[in-house]
């Protein structure tokens, strides 16, 4: 994988490495090109085209856009994901760990 500082400013890079929950960047096809730690624990399945870290859940990854929807992992824990599309035609995505806060 590829440091995502190559995608976006060093700002961001250094900010996503450091940030508590999972972030990384897909590049078009959806093949993960850049993870953080957090990312990395949470999301231990093959990730690439067709194979979306948020698991069954279809949401296309639509060039300029963004988007917000909640998805379970394959592991069966729920997620809010953010998807945003950057510059470079790849995307920034960003995801929250609220299986505690889901109805039962």
């Amino acid at each position: 994988p590829r440091n995502p500082a190559s995608q976006a400013d060093s700002a961001l890079a250094g900010l996503a490495a450091l940030h508590p929950d999972p972030m990384g960047v897909l590049a078009a096809d959806g093949t993960l090109q850049w993870a953080n730690a957090a990312f990395r624990a949470a999301f231990r399945h093959t990730i690439g085209p067709g194979r979306p870290p948020w698991g069954r859940t279809n949401r296309p990854l639509a060039e300029g856009a963004s988007s917000r929807f909640e998805a379970r992992s394959p592991d069966g824990r729920l997620f809010h994901w953010s998807v945003t599309t950057l510059p470079t035609g790849d995307f920034l995505v960003a995801a929250h760990d609220i299986t505690s806060c889901a109805p039962r």
